[in-house]
């Protein structure tokens, strides 16, 4: 008996939806184009962030501790590394080396050559540059861990509104990173020049991009457009649907009561061609 309520309930509720949808269809056709036109308008004029991709990879000491607890301390280190590449030193250190590059670049160097040059840049730390490569813009993307150090690998990410110079920006910043990991400092306990950040020793896998993508695609951005259709829709019909409490037709009746109805009065009066 609960089964076949249920089931009932299940039917009614589709019948309502299609009763619905055959009622407000121009309405409903309306609303979608309206949101779709409006999304393929906002596409074609919408000026796309593009994410420029290179991988780096490093390599850091052993432990001889036990499988767990060095599982845990690489976490725990490969978190530190990665995340150190959006520090402020290596930010201040890209800005840098990103303001010799715009004086290279009016010179006709490519990128690739200043990249391949950058060591013989002597960087100076005291130098405040900004305005060209910003921390918020910054994401990287760990590579599975395992339990060892060998050949770690992320990637980092620039976002820029201009191709050419989130592949630039991008080139730049993980140099800027691979110089400030190898900074030594004079250590007067031991009398030696000390890593002053990680023991690792860190390796640009690519001296190119490995890919330059769009953050939203044109695709995407419709496909969104047709989903808030969608949800206008159900949202326009449902207030007229609560504000509208009266009967408008036969079969609605018919489905509200469960009653056959055997007769009807036709409109009479009204708008011009109202009479049926």
């Amino acid at each position: 008996m609960e089964e076949n309520r249920v089931e009932q309930s299940d039917k009614n509720l589709v019948a309502e939806l299609l009763f619905l949808i055959k009622r407000y269809f121009a309405l409903i056709l309306a609303l979608m184009i309206l949101s779709v036109s409006v999304g393929i308008g906002y596409a074609m004029v919408r000026k796309p962030n593009y994410i420029a991709s290179v991988m780096v990879n490093f390599t850091a000491p052993a432990d001889d501790r036990q499988p767990v607890s060095q599982f845990n301390r690489e976490q725990s280190y490969i978190k530190s590394v990665v995340d150190f590449c959006d520090e402020g030193v290596v930010v201040d250190r890209a800005n840098f080396y990103y303001m010799k590059w715009l004086d290279a670049k009016y010179n006709d160097v490519t990128i690739e050559d200043f990249v391949a040059g950058i060591d013989n840049i002597l960087y100076d730390k005291n130098s405040k540059t900004s305005g060209y490569i910003f921390a918020e813009n910054i994401t990287t993307e760990v590579s599975p861990l395992s339990n060892n150090y060998t050949n770690k690998m992320f990637k980092v990410k620039y976002q820029d509104e201009q191709q050419e110079l989130a592949k630039e920006k991008a080139l730049i910043l993980v140099e800027a990173f691979a110089r400030e990991v190898e900074l030594k400092a004079y250590d007067e306990r031991t009398g030696n020049n000390e890593l002053v950040y990680f023991k690792i020793n860190v390796e640009i896998t690519s001296k190119g991009c490995e890919d330059i993508s769009v953050d939203l695609s044109k695709t995407t951005i419709v496909l969104i457009s047709g989903v808030i259709g969608v949800l206008l829709c159900a949202v326009v019909i449902y207030v007229i649907t609560m504000l509208d409490k009266g009967v408008k037709s036969k079969d609605e009746l018919e489905r509200i009561t469960g009653v056959q109805v055997v007769g009807q009065i036709n409109r009479i009066g009204g708008r011009k061609n109202a009479r049926r």
